[in-house]
């Protein structure tokens, strides 16, 4: 697989990351793909083979951690880094548990999000492939 550019998938049924923040990370070179609906998440992430995968712990269409656990029992896509916000830091160490690579509690600032998305894309089963 030749890639040009790391790809970044945001399940984004409950707006986790704001859509200028979308924009800063295009410009900095990363390709980012909103899905909109967790129910369909998982498919699309087997096909779309992202670099990184940043999801909310809560939304109207699936739990955050019940999709960090399909991410993590699928032999496919298992390696993903996923970053997980939420308003609900209780659920830090369980998010990290179950296989988390970072866990962004809200309100969180665009250069921690930078941070955190940088260090987790390092970590992508195709890292050797591009550079940001």
């Amino acid at each position: 697989m030749t890639r040009t550019n790391p790809v970044i998938a945001i399940s984004d049924s409950s707006q986790c990351i704001p859509e200028p923040w979308s924009q800063a990370l295009m410009e900095r070179g990363y390709r980012v793909v909103r899905i909109p609906d967790k129910s369909k998440c998982l498919g699309l992430l087997k096909s779309l083979l992202p670099d990184l995968v940043v999801t909310n712990l809560i939304s109207p269409t699936m739990d955050g951690l019940e999709l960090l656990e399909e991410i993590k029992s699928s032999c496919r896509i298992r390696d993903i880094p996923v970053i997980m916000t939420s308003e609900h830091a209780a659920f830090k160490a369980e998010a990290l548990n179950l296989g988390a690579k970072e866990f962004l509690s809200k309100p969180f600032e665009i250069e921690d999000f930078m941070r955190a998305v940088k260090s987790a894309v390092s970590r992508s089963p195709w890292y050797d492939q591009w550079q940001v």
